[in-house]
């Protein structure tokens, strides 16, 4: 793997979202280039900050009143 192929696939590895090969390739690609490990680094530590300030508060009630539309809706569907 290069380092352009591994900028690609950069997102789908920090996502999880890869096959088991492609995840061993982009790993050893990343162990053995510093540049590409910079970037990986970065991106991480941005996702990880992103997550921690990003955390919005829901209303208590949010679930219930999911809940009921839900119901509301699957009710009248059985109706028509």
């Amino acid at each position: 793997m290069d380092c352009k192929e591994a900028e690609l696939l950069l997102h789908e590895y920090l996502d999880c979202d890869m096959c088991e090969d492609g995840r061993l390739k982009i790993q050893a690609h990343l162990n053995s280039c510093p540049k590409c490990n910079g970037k990986f680094s970065f991106e991480q530590g941005l996702r990880e900050m992103v997550k921690k300030c990003c955390k919005a508060e829901l209303p208590s009630d949010l679930c219930s009143r999911i809940s009921k539309m839900l119901d509301c809706e699957k009710n009248s569907d059985l109706r028509a």
